[in-house]
């Protein structure tokens, strides 16, 4: 119900509603990098002080990576997550992890700003000029390897049909 009343005021609130196609989202890569968003923030909900920073970090370099495989990906994400994620308090992780930084974030947010842009910002991170590298690096931490594996079976690599490798996977390189 609170949903449904958070569209009906929203636009009053500076935020119109906006339904996006996020395609990049249904495609393999796309699925998993959120999916390593999503478990770096899992560790960050679990954590606390400087850890915390770090998996948040992390997931905020695995949305970027996500971002720079998919033209737009950034632009449409933010207005979805503006529209349903605000609606479900922000995802509601997101929503959680700035609560924790400070109850303040409500009013930061506008139409220009994503929330993983502020909560980056409240946590003093900067994200790495070598992100592709630096997300490559990450990904043991999150189970990418797990995620490689639920791969159906016979789907080798496109490189001499070997079997998939997390990295490989995660760069689409193999399908």
């Amino acid at each position: 119900m609170m949903h449904e009343l958070f569209h009906r005021v929203q636009d009053e609130l500076g935020f119109p509603a906006a339904n996006p196609a996020n395609a990049h989202l249904d495609e393999m890569a796309g699925r998993l990098w959120l999916r390593l968003e999503l478990e770096a923030l899992r560790a960050a909900l679990g954590s606390e002080g400087e850890e915390q920073t770090g998996h948040i970090r992390n997931a905020l370099v695995f949305r970027a990576r996500r971002h720079g495989l998919f033209d737009g990906a950034a632009v449409k994400e933010a207005a979805l997550e503006r529209n349903e994620g605000l609606a479900e308090y922000t995802g509601p992780i997101y929503g959680i992890l700035l609560d924790s930084r400070g109850p303040g974030w409500r009013k930061q947010i506008t139409s220009r700003i994503g929330l993983g842009d502020l909560l980056a910002r409240q946590c003093g991170i900067t994200l790495p000029a070598n992100l592709a590298q630096e997300a490559e690096k990450l990904l043991p931490l999150y189970g990418a390897r797990r995620f490689a594996r639920s791969r159906p079976k016979g789907s080798g690599c496109g490189r001499n049909n070997s079997p998939h490798t997390a990295s490989c996977w995660l760069k689409a390189q193999c399908w």
